[in-house]
């Protein structure tokens, strides 16, 4: 449940020093939370496709793109999409920020977007997200991130002005395209109007129903805070199936097309102590290993190969297995049938498979249900034979 929230508004000199007040001044940050997110809504950022990714060249893309600054380069991946996301963060903030959450997530607002999933329209989306004074927008068609950026805007033409062009030179037809809008915008608002104006098809982003508002919230629409509370909602809600379904630390799992882990990290956390990740990026793969030994992991194989080769190659039964592939794969189908031939989960085990609204499985062979977290979905399978 969301029961509080507060926007503050400061120019880039005094940050610092509000950020420190607002931290201060609210003492319920210093209390313990299960999971901390920090978002950060920054401009200099680079989408970078993973196969091309090095960290040690990141600093210098981002100063030959923007101007040099007392920055942070933060990166991450955002596997889904096959992307790695560099961007800049003021160091004193960041530094500031570690310091108070040191447990905390952090993650780039485009990056919170992609990984959240979005429901491909078949001429293309703009998610865009309003602040008070700036706007993000992604571009997207055909399964492939075109566009994403943050610029700021002073009134509704500046927003129509950045949209039509990014329209025109990625060619999303504006009686085509679709418009999802979240953050502080209304449609009685001058921008709405504009964009109702040249586009014909315009949505407000859905919030999930696993969230809920306390009172003060609830004269404020939903799309508000849509960007805020989606960014996590799905990875939460499989982990309630799982601990509600099966004994975790008797499981002996594997995570298929892992990305950066994070799964297998959550497995380990709850007590998991036979895990498998297969990942066939370099820079992953090294990733994992990395994670795996900073958090103490133990009995965690991570094996850098092709999930289908593995598949083909595996003589292993599991307990628990998870997939959670790119969104681009066009054989996805194929893992359900390919893990049920090969006979990979023992008696009663579980297979989830993570994917688009695109795919439906309730007619396949062992699919027992699918819970739906807006554009994530989870196809749930159980081995049912002895």
């Amino acid at each position: 449940m969301i029961v509080q929230s507060g926007c503050y508004t400061f120019n880039e000199n005094e940050s610092t020093d509000i950020l420190q007040k607002v931290l201060q001044q609210h003492k319920e940050l210093k209390n313990s939370f299960r999971q901390i997110v920090i978002g950060y809504y920054l401009p200099e950022n680079i989408l970078i496709p993973s196969k091309f990714y090095r960290y040690e060249e990141t600093q210098t893309l981002l100063q030959a793109m923007y101007e040099k600054g007392q920055n942070i380069v933060v990166s991450e991946a955002v596997p889904k999409w096959q992307l790695h996301n560099a961007y800049h963060v003021p160091a004193a903030i960041h530094q500031l920020v570690n310091r108070s959450f040191a447990t905390g997530n952090f993650w780039h607002i485009h990056s919170i977007i992609l990984k959240n999933g979005i429901e491909e329209h078949d001429g293309g989306n703009l998610i865009i997200d309003f602040k008070t004074d700036s706007f993000c927008v992604i571009a997207i068609k055909n399964n492939s991130v075109l566009f994403a950026q943050i610029f700021p805007y002073v009134k509704a033409e500046d927003i129509l002005y950045w949209l039509l062009n990014i329209c025109k030179q990625f060619s999303l037809a504006q009686t085509e395209v679709k418009l999802v809008l979240s953050g502080l915008i209304e449609k009685k608002s001058a921008v709405f109007k504009e964009l109702y104006q040249y586009f014909l098809n315009i949505e407000f982003a859905s919030g999930e129903d696993d969230i809920r508002l306390s009172g003060d919230f609830y004269e404020y629409p939903a799309h508000f805070f849509s960007s805020l509370f989606k960014s996590d909602i799905a990875r939460e809600g499989l982990f309630n199936i799982i601990e509600n379904n099966l004994e975790i630390p008797e499981l002996k799992t594997l995570d298929l097309f892992a990305g950066t882990g994070s799964i297998s990290y959550e497995l380990a956390s709850r007590g998991a102590v036979d895990q498998t990740i297969v990942e066939k990026d370099v820079q992953m793969h090294e990733f994992i290993k990395k994670t795996g030994k900073q958090l103490g992991i133990k009995n965690l194989k991570a094996i850098k190969m092709d999930v289908f080769k593995f598949i083909d190659q595996c003589s292993e039964q599991f307990d628990f297995i998870f997939a959670g592939p790119p969104y681009a794969l066009t054989n996805i189908d194929d893992l359900p049938k390919l893990i049920f031939e090969k006979r990979m989960l023992k008696p009663k085990g579980w297979f989830i498979l993570e994917h688009t609204l695109k795919n439906d499985y309730k007619k396949f062979p062992f699919y027992k249900t699918e819970r739906n977290y807006g554009t994530t979905v989870f196809s749930i399978f159980i081995e049912n034979r002895e």
